[in-house]
Order: structure tokens, then sequence, then C-alpha cells
């Protein structure tokens, strides 16, 4: 973000504050330089405060209270904002008001939109927690600077972190980023990794330290550097001027994870005196090592996209280096969003228009391309429709619900709320014994309705499943495994197929339609997993003679269930069959949350792991439409601390983010059986992702808490 204006009123040095940033409208100051005075501080925490949101303002350790200058009012600041997404885009202008009220001793807090200080140009816009990090990315900094310790700066465990980086302009107490500890942390993620973000940072620093503050980087991408060694022999001058510059690119990197160069993403950084961030604030050191005027261009350079808003001595604005001073970052290329999409008109179809509605699912809709093909045989045309896309006019309406999860479910009752009764519904979501007529399922598949399938071919062969496992819906809605269609009709003359069949392995002519895809040279995505029991010598052989892929068809790669610990000595017979190697692609589906005990899922998570090539999609047990009651089991038997242990000792080469659904899923029972929160899972979760989100998934566990 950037920050554009501040209106407040009833604050105690300034009384009024009016503050507009030098911004032309395509364009803003990228340093706002203000004089070094109480009224200017206060400006420098109100504009911080704002900046953290009401949702973060309580956690400050200040009291507010000193800014009111009747306590008997409100006070209250209206701000206005560039806000900007994660990946640069600028999106919009967005205002707010924060309201402080003193009552009993107290500070109360609100977020209001809009305020009469500002123009009716700007928006209202409502912050989120999770969107607070990347669209609205700001830090302030107080006159002197202290930092973490002896201490591990990187759990994450504190909820409030994010607002813990404001406190030194409310607190000279409050402490900062470990130098040393963020530049071994760097160093592993850049040199030791290889990654990308890491080692651009890293090397941006060594380029840019060693020209501006005369520091000696030449060791700093070796793969053995002692970072303690190194700062210990630093001037204290050095030091101070490292430390804004490390703690503010630890921030940069932590909020914004996905780009590929942080310190280039867009922000606000207050400074209060920040000519004391260099050594003395010296402006007649001649050695040029440590002046001002070199740490101005040293942050200048390494942060292309930050906007400044700091004050400093008299003496120092006059000395302000001129090219800096008059640099600007670009405010152009606004994303302008309605203010309100239900002011849309709705689009109105033409005469002679079946609607098809695609509610749910990531594939295509089979019973959607069956219903268009039979539609347009009948010289209707077709508009297919998602999610909550609404039209008015149609002939008719077919909506195809595949799940009836919760979010499936707000869908349908918004589209039965617009449609009413000429909505035809059908799928999974909505009756297991709902059946197209027998004319349209047997006719063709209107491969048009869906062209991002391209070369590939979608659907059934056979039908249905032997067994009578309660947590599946195929018994009921399919019935015994049988054929349905035959390749010809399915292919269409495409040589990749995306196979949707429930268990053709469970079907009496296996091999003879496993032979027929390796005599056709097809390609093929076994969607709904394989049954790895059902195999034998013969049948493996046919397979490995079948190019089997992903969805997308990008990389090979064969899909078996392990639902349970039933017949592991056949499975793991079967697939020894396969000689697969480690660099290979075999994932098995497993469900939790059904009639497993953590005991079986470490079980079944080792057994994987000691497979080559093998890992780990885990899902969770879901309720489908008429389910009967789950299997009641006692999750957590015995040993479950060291069950845990074990565990998260068990590592996959990939795939582990799907671990951790697991992992969190895990981390709620145990909360709920124990009423507490098991760290070393939790410090799993955050091992390698989203390590910014710890502290607020530790809070959001500690209010299950009862």
């Amino acid at each position: 973000m950037y920050y554009l204006k501040l209106s407040v009123q009833n604050c105690k040095k300034n009384n009024t504050i009016n503050f507009v940033t030098d911004n032309t409208g395509n364009t803003i100051l990228k340093w706002t330089l203000l004089a070094h005075t109480q009224k200017n501080r206060e400006i420098l925490q109100l504009i911080t405060l704002s900046c953290c949101g009401h949702f973060s303002i309580p956690d400050i350790n200040y009291d507010i209270s000193k800014l009111f200058r009747d306590k008997k009012e409100d006070l209250t600041a209206a701000y206005t904002m560039s806000l900007h997404k994660s990946d640069s885009s600028v999106l919009d202008c967005g205002s707010n008001t924060l309201t402080f009220n003193y009552k009993k001793g107290k500070v109360s807090l609100s977020e209001n939109v809009l305020h009469p200080a500002l123009s009716g140009k700007e928006k209202s816009f409502k912050r989120t927690i999770d969107g607070q990090n990347r669209t609205i990315f700001s830090l302030a900094y107080g006159s002197s600077l202290q930092y973490h310790t002896g201490s591990d700066d990187f759990t994450f465990s504190d909820p409030d972190f994010r607002v813990h980086r404001y406190n030194s302009l409310f607190n000279k107490t409050a402490k900062i980023t470990d130098p040393v500890a963020f530049l071994e942390r760097l160093h592993y993620k850049g040199i030791r990794c290889g990654r990308y973000p890491a080692k651009q940072t890293l090397n941006s620093f060594s380029i840019l330290l060693a020209k501006h503050l005369a520091i000696d980087t030449s060791q700093w991408q070796q793969k053995k550097v002692n970072f303690q060694e190194l700062w210990d022999k630093l001037t204290l001058g050095q030091q101070r001027s490292l430390l804004p510059i490390l703690d503010i690119s630890r921030h940069i990197i932590d909020a914004f994870p996905k780009s590929g160069t942080p310190l280039q993403e867009p922000g606000v950084v207050v400074f209060e005196l920040a000519n004391r961030h260099c050594i003395n604030g010296n402006l007649n050191n001649t050695g040029n090592k440590y002046t001002f005027i070199s740490w101005i261009q040293l942050m200048d350079a390494l942060f292309p996209e930050i906007q400044f808003i700091i004050t400093l001595e008299e003496s120092f604005i006059a000395s302000f280096p001129d090219k800096v001073k008059q640099k600007t970052l670009s405010l152009a290329k606004l994303i302008k969003k309605p203010i309100n999409n239900k002011s849309k008109k709705t689009a109105h179809l033409a005469p002679g228009t079946i609607q098809l509605i695609h509610i749910d699912g990531r594939l295509p809709n089979l019973a959607l391309m069956k219903l268009s093909s039979y539609y347009k045989s009948q010289g209707y045309k077709i508009k297919l429709s998602k999610g909550l896309e609404k039209y008015t006019g149609a002939e008719a309406v077919f909506g195809s619900s595949i799940f009836s999860f919760p979010n499936s479910d707000r869908k349908l009752k918004n589209l039965k709320n617009f449609y009413g009764d000429s909505l035809t519904l059908g799928g999974s979501g909505i009756d297991l014994k709902l059946r197209l007529d027998d004319t349209i399922e047997k006719g063709d598949i209107d491969y048009e309705l869906y062209p991002e399938l391209e070369d590939r071919a979608l659907g059934f062969v056979t039908r249905g499943c032997p067994y009578r496992c309660p947590f599946c819906l195929v018994p009921e809605k399919e019935g015994n495994v049988r054929q349905v269609c035959d390749f010809e009709q399915l292919l269409k003359g495409r040589s990749k197929l995306i196979l949707l069949d429930d268990n053709i392995l469970a079907h009496p002519k296996k091999g003879e339609l496993l032979e027929e895809m390796a005599r056709r040279n097809l390609a093929v995505n076994f969607t709904q997993t394989l049954d790895i029991r059902l195999l034998n010598k013969e049948l493996v052989s046919i397979l490995k003679r079948i190019y089997y892929s992903n969805t997308i068809f990008s990389r090979k790669v064969i899909h078996f269930s392990l639902n349970n610990l039933s017949g592991l000595s056949k499975i793991e017979k079967n697939y020894r069959l396969f000689d697969f190697i480690p660099k290979d692609n075999i994932e098995f589906v497993c469900m939790y949350g059904y009639d497993t005990t953590l005991r079986d899922d470490v079980e079944r998570f080792r057994f994987i792991r000691s497979l080559p090539g093998a890992y780990v999609f885990v899902q969770e047990y879901k309720p489908i439409l008429n389910a009967p009651p789950k299997p009641k089991v006692d999750f957590f038997d015995t040993d479950t601390d060291q069950l845990i242990k074990q565990l998260i000792s068990i590592e996959f080469r990939q795939n582990m983010k799907s671990m951790e659904k697991y992992y969190r899923w895990l981390s709620e029972q145990y909360i709920l059986k124990f009423g507490k929160i098991h760290v070393q899972l939790v410090d799993t979760i955050f091992r390698y992702n989203r390590r910014d989100q710890k502290g607020r998934y530790i809070a959001t566990l500690g209010g299950m808490i009862t």
C-alpha cells in the first residue's frame, strides 16, 4: 500500500490534523520528510495506528489515551490508502475511520466507513486479518532500536507478532529482529537450499552493503559462514545502520512469501528521527563509510517500491540527497471495481437457449456435457454458466451439483432463490437416485461445452462397485460394476482419457479393458484411484504399458487408494510387481477421520513411506447423502504423544502440503480431547509453509479450549 492522507480530530499536540502526502494522482513522493517535533511525532503515531487497523491496535503496548486532547470527546482518525495486491498491481484507493472513545479509564475502538473529512471520491474498504500482511504492508520504527538475542525470534508463536513490528515507535524497550538469526536463515534458504527469493535478497545485500556501508560481504554467499563472528567484527555504526534494514527485509519476506523479489514489493515504512540510525548521524564523516547520506541512498536502492514517511532533525532535512528526495512511486493503472456487484443488470439469453449450470467440482461435468449434446441435436443453443452466474430468458435451466458440502449447499440455495421452479437439479449432491433419461445417458458427449479439455476425453467405461463401503456413495448410486460405454464412443478420436470409473479393476473383463487401453496407446488418468489389492502379475504387466497420468497430462502419476490397514501384505506384493523407483510418482489417497485410529494412521503412512516413489494425498471423511452414522472409535487409544512424534518424523519427498491438512485436523482433535495445544505438532505444520500465520493459528486453537 501507499499512504495518501490522514485527517484527525481531537489529538493532543495538533488538535486537528490534515496531513496529505505529496501526490499528483498518478505518482506519490517516495520520501516524505518531516521536521522532528512533538506534533510530527504524533502524526507518525496516528499514521501507524491507522496502518494497524482495529484488529491490531489493542495489542500495541501503548496508552492511547495520551493522544486525546479532550477525553470527553472521541478521537477520530480518517485515512486514505492506495491498496496493493501481493503481485504489486494497484487495487484501488480505500478509506476508513478509526474512532477512539475514552470511558472510565479505558479506550475503546471502532472502525467505521468513510468520514466527513474525506471526499466522496474515496471508497471505504474493510480489511481482513489475512490480507493485512500483503495488501496493507507497513512498518514503524522509533528513534532507537534494540534487537532480540539469545532466543529464537522466528517461532511465530506470538499471534500478534505482526503488530509488535510497530512497537518501537511507542515503546523504547520493544525489540526487533535478531540480525544474526535472520542472516543465518536467509543464508540457509538462499545458499544451502537454493531458493530464489532468499538468494536474490542475499545478493542485493552483498552488493549494496559493501557499496554504501563499507561492510565486507565477501563471505556472505559462501557455503559456510559464521554470521555471529562477522557481526561481532562490525563497528557499532555498521550494526546500528543494519538493524532496521534487516528488520524491514525480514518482514517483507514473511509478508510476501510467493514473491521472487520480495524487496521490490510496495509498502509504507515510518521512521522517527531516521538520522539516528547511522553512526551518530554524522554528516561530517569524510570517510564516507557511515554517513547519513550513504544510509539513505542504501535504503532507497534496497527498497525501490517502499514509501518512507520520516522525521529528521532540521540539519538533516537540508542535507537530504536531492536525487533521492525527488523519487516518486507510481499510483497509475488503478483497477476499478464496481461499488456494488448487485447493481449489475442480469444478462438475458437469446430465445431458444438452454442454460446449464456447473455448480461445483473442478472437472468438467459429464451430465451437463450429455445434456448439451442432446439439446443441441434438438436445435437449441447452449449457455454454460458456472457457480453463481445468473441469466434470464432461458428455455430451460439445468444445474448439476457433485457434492453435498456447505459451500455447494449455499450456492444451491442462492440459485433456487433466483430461478425458482424453473431450475431442474441433479447430481450426487442432490439425489443419488436421480438419473438422466436413457436417451440422454446413452447419447453422445459434447466436448465443445468445455473447450479447456482440448484433446482429452472424459467419462466412464464402467460404473459401479461390488463392495458396500458405508462411507461411499457408489453402492447406492451405481450398484454393481458393469460396462456402460465402449472406447470408440467415449474417445471420439482422442488419445488422452480422464477415466471416472468407480472401480474398473472389479469388472470381470478388467484385463480386456486395460489391454484395449494399452493397444490404443492411451494416456489415462485414473481419477477415482485403483484398488491395488485387485491386481496380479498379468494386470500389472498391462498397466505398465499404459501411460498413466495426472488430469492435465503434464506428468506421469498413478493413483491408488488406502483407506485402512486391510491387505497391506497384498498391497506391498503387488506394488513390487511394478518395479517402481524413488523418482516415480505413485500417489496413495488416504481417507482419515472415519474408522481409523491414530495408531492405524501412523502405520498406514509409515507403510507408504517404505514403498519407493510413493507419497500420500489425504482426504478428510465427509458424510454423503443418507450416510449411516460413522463408526465409534477411540481415535487416541494409548501412547498418543509418542505416536504423534513418530508421525511427524515420517516425511515424504513430495506433497507434504497435503499432510499438513491431516496435521491441522489432528491438532484440533488433540485439543478437543486433552484441552491443550500439541506444540510440536503445530511447529511441524508451519515448518516450511505460511510461517507468518502460525501465531494466528495458535490463537484459533486456543479459542477451542474450554
